[in-house]
């Protein structure tokens, strides 16, 4: 450590390397830490005056704050060990047009702008921390000497921002520069902003308008129980990891066992959020309980394990404290197990997409080529000063129209023509692969993902069946198959079947299989009068929106009917909340 002193002296520092180059700790160096030192440097040291600036520097591009070109106005305490007077405690700030941390006259020689003899800080807006010195009167910050020369002492008088008093408090004060009111800060907390009035009063005309706000009324008394849930496999897979269960699967999972035992599981006092949240109106059984799905016909069942157990009870009066000013903090648990709660209805009635629920006949129009257009609703619970209110409203996607695949084909694909299959056939797979079907030949309606088509038409496709007896597999004709198995004749015999993801090899004839509902279809992909189409049907005149709005709140299927909701003591009003509003005059 030849030449080296704490602050880093020489050209290695006490902690030079730490700090980086020939720096030194404190930013001494031969030039205060050529390379970016811990405090200072040419290269962005962490507090000091380089050209590029440091933390809280002097340098020519600036720093946390900094003065310099674009300097800082702060400045970290530093141990005084070759200073004198008291100062700050560790940690703290000091504010001020310029750090003073290089050596000698560190900033000058760097391009940031130089300190003044005394010190002083300028005024910091918003808040001044108070704490000074043990002694009460000027505090003396010691800056550190860079390879030759003492160190010189850097006065902080009582008027900068480190006023008298104890050196180990830190409390804030609102400055003079705060407008009393806009915040109160006591040792122990910090009190929100409040609005300062009701909306004001200075307008020329206050019209009265209609929001789509609907206020809900809830009884105060009613507890909503929080459960967890955990769905997992019961026998793990032979690569030994479990695989992610889809919400769908898991949903299914969750209406078995409830199904199974509706008087401990109330399916109608109860939301799930799809994933890993019951909220129930009554209590439930806790435990682990071994439930079985089959997910297709000819499946063997699967056991999953279900765990619920009890999280919380949600006790609504807070919420009603909350809204008459008795609590400051929002309930934002209540509020997401009430917006739950509010959704369960359309989640099983609705189609889900994303966080739009759009109804399976109503709220459409076609717009061509087997694509409709679809209004769905969006909503959730605010606070507002009127109360609880449900806040909906709409957005339109374009779907893939849920027909039959030979329908869709046919709307589709210009000039489609089943007699010459070949010539569409790479415009046929284009467009239905990924495409999600769902088969009529079986009693449960089994969807599939289509994966592509198949290299032989309906006729020559055969398989290998197994024997039940145990014999030797034997190859079966796919048309064969579909006679014996399900009492089908297949129609179109001279194309291609569908090819589904599957375990196993899944082929499907086409006239047995109708696209599922709620498949988006790419805006991109719609043609120019599609697109026009589209676009006209979202950008409805306000009147229009207001009845879209208020039709998809009174329906059948929407948030505000069914008995789930009834069973948590919720009401939601089906008119929109009426405001005044102000417009304000020109200014002059």
């Amino acid at each position: 450590m030849e030449r080296a002193g704490y602050r880093g002296g020489g050209r290695g520092g006490h902690d030079g390397r730490y700090g980086g180059g020939r720096g030194g700790y404190g930013g001494g160096g031969r030039d205060g830490g050529r390379s970016g030192g811990y405090d200072g440097g040419r290269a962005s040291g962490y507090g000091g005056g380089g050209r590029a600036g440091g933390y809280d520097g002097t340098g020519r591009a600036g720093g946390y704050d900094g003065a310099g070109r674009a300097g800082g106005p702060r400045q970290h305490w530093r141990p005084n060990n070759q200073g004198s007077g008291g100062g700050p405690p560790p940690g703290q700030s000091v504010g001020g047009p310029g750090g003073t941390r290089g050596g000698g006259s560190h900033s000058e020689r760097h391009g940031g702008a130089p300190t003044s003899q005394s010190g002083e800080m300028g005024p910091r807006r918003g808040w001044e921390v108070r704490g000074g010195s043990e002694e009460g009167r000027s505090d003396q910050v010691s800056e550190t000497g860079g390879g030759k020369g003492p160190s010189r002492p850097v006065n902080v008088s009582p008027s900068s921002n480190w006023a008298s008093g104890s050196s180990s408090s830190g409390d804030l004060e609102p400055s003079p520069n705060v407008p009393k009111g806009l915040a109160s800060v006591t040792a122990n907390r910090i009190s929100p902003v409040l609005r300062p009035d009701k909306g004001g009063k200075l307008a020329v005309r206050t019209p009265r308008l209609l929001v789509n706000h609907f206020l809900v009324k809830f009884n105060p008394k009613s507890i909503i129980r929080h459960y967890d849930v955990n769905i997992k496999q019961e026998v793990l897979p032979k690569h030994g990891r479990p695989g992610k269960i889809s919400k769908s699967n898991l949903a299914m999972i969750r209406d078995k066992l409830f199904a199974d035992d509706p008087s401990s599981f109330p399916r109608a006092m109860t939301a799930y959020d799809g994933e890993k949240n019951i909220f129930s109106a009554v209590s439930l059984p806790t435990g682990t309980f071994k439930v079985q799905v089959s997910e297709a016909e000819d499946a063997k069942p699967r056991s999953y394990l279900f765990t619920i157990k009890l999280v919380n009870e949600l006790e609504l009066h807070k919420l009603k404290d909350y809204l008459d000013g008795k609590l400051r903090s929002t309930p934002r648990d209540i509020l997401q197990g009430m917006d739950v709660v509010v959704k369960e209805h359309p989640a099983r009635t609705m189609i889900s997409v994303s966080r739009s629920f759009h109804s399976v006949r109503d709220h459409q129009i076609h717009l061509g080529h087997g694509i409709i257009a679809s209004r769905g609703c969006q909503h959730s619970l605010k606070p507002t000063s009127q109360g609880i209110a449900l806040c909906l409203d709409y957005s339109v996607l374009s779907f893939h129209e849920p027909l039959s695949v030979i329908e869709f084909l046919t709307k589709h694909i210009s000039g489609f023509n089943l007699n010459n299959f070949r010539s569409f056939r790479r415009a046929v797979e284009g467009v239905l692969k990924g495409l999600k079907v769902r088969v009529t030949h079986r009693v449960t309606k089994q969807k599939y993902v289509i994966t592509g088509l198949t290299r032989d038409d309906a006729q020559y496709i055969t398989f290998p069946q197994e024997d039940p007896d145990g014999k030797a597999s034997q190859n079966v004709r796919l048309v064969e198959y579909f006679r014996q198995k399900y009492h089908r004749d297949i129609v179109h015999q001279d194309i291609p079947c569908l090819e589904m993801k599957s375990k196993m090899k899944n082929y499907v004839p086409m006239e047995f299989c109708v696209l599922v509902e709620g498949q988006v279809f790419p805006k991109e992909y719609l043609k120019e009068t599609e697109a026009k189409m589209l676009k006209k049907f979202s950008l409805a005149n306000p009147k229009d929106r207001q009845k879209t709005i208020c039709r998809m709140v009174q329906d059948g299927d929407g948030p505000c009917s069914g008995e789930i909701i009834r069973n948590f003591g919720i009401e939601v009003s089906k008119n929109m909340t009426s405001l005044i509003g102000r417009v304000i005059g020109r200014a002059t």
